[in-house]
């Protein structure tokens, strides 16, 4: 990947009408990602861009009406094939986040990049989307991002999630409430993908098959327990990584 004034070469670009300047000398150093489907469940990519454009037709749809009066954009979209598309340069500020903030921080659309995920929180995300958000992320990082603020920002987020993971698989395994576990697992994964955790990601790939056959459920108990062993380790070098980057 490659940007020039703020824009990914080699992807659609539909430059949005719907952003403004970032305030002067401001550092980037947050990614928001929302997930989005129009109507809701329901994916039209093209009614997303209608959207993040202008140019929404509500015609008899009651949800697409109202909403149609938005004023609202992200700079990036990943549909669920995988397609990255741009809306808003990279520098500019796209109205992702509305009423916002992060850790004491008001205006997170002021300091951050928003990127839409097509899709919604009732069903998984594609595994292309997960790909392309990857490396997206990781081009962001090396572009546009405050390097070291939003890597201590990612780990900080993933141990948190660490720990809410450990935390469900203790509480729910003794019960074996699968379907608690399956999200759990589910919300983690990508996760586990961006962070390079080798020899969890295929314990994960066999747990979402199980999960979603809903077969040979007693074995996932072994396979979740070891994921608990692997992430203790992991979580457990991030805390050394995460005092070194916050000494520099």
């Amino acid at each position: 990947m490659r940007a020039l004034e703020g824009v990914i070469q080699g992807i659609e670009y539909f430059q949005s009408p719907n952003f403004n300047e970032r305030p002067k000398d401001i550092a980037i150093d947050l990614i928001v990602i929302h997930a989005i489907s129009l109507p809701p469940k329901n994916y039209d990519t093209e009614l997303i861009k209608d959207l993040f454009l202008n140019t929404l037709e509500a015609g008899n749809d009651s949800y697409l009406r109202s909403i149609r009066h938005l004023k609202v954009s992200s700079h990036f979209l990943i549909t669920r094939a995988g397609q990255l598309i741009q809306f808003v340069p990279i520098h500019l500020k796209a109205w992702h986040a509305g009423i916002s903030s992060f850790k004491g921080r008001e205006g997170c659309n002021d300091f951050s990049i928003g990127i839409e995920l097509e899709g919604c929180d009732e069903e998984e995300f594609a595994a292309s989307q997960y790909k392309t958000l990857i490396e997206l992320i990781n081009f962001l990082k090396q572009e546009s991002l405050n390097e070291t603020s939003i890597l201590i920002l990612l780990i900080e987020l993933f141990i948190k999630d660490v720990d809410e993971y450990v935390q469900v698989i203790k509480n729910e395994v003794k019960n074996k409430n699968w379907e608690i576990l399956h999200r759990a697992t589910h919300k983690i994964k990508p996760n586990v993908s961006m962070f390079g955790i080798s020899s969890m990601e295929p314990i994960v790939h066999s747990l979402m098959k199980k999960f979603e056959k809903n077969e040979n459920l007693d074995a996932a108990e072994i396979q979740l327990n070891a994921c608990v062993e692997i992430l203790k380790n992991v979580k457990t070098e991030l805390l050394t990584e995460l005092k070194t980057l916050k000494d520099e």
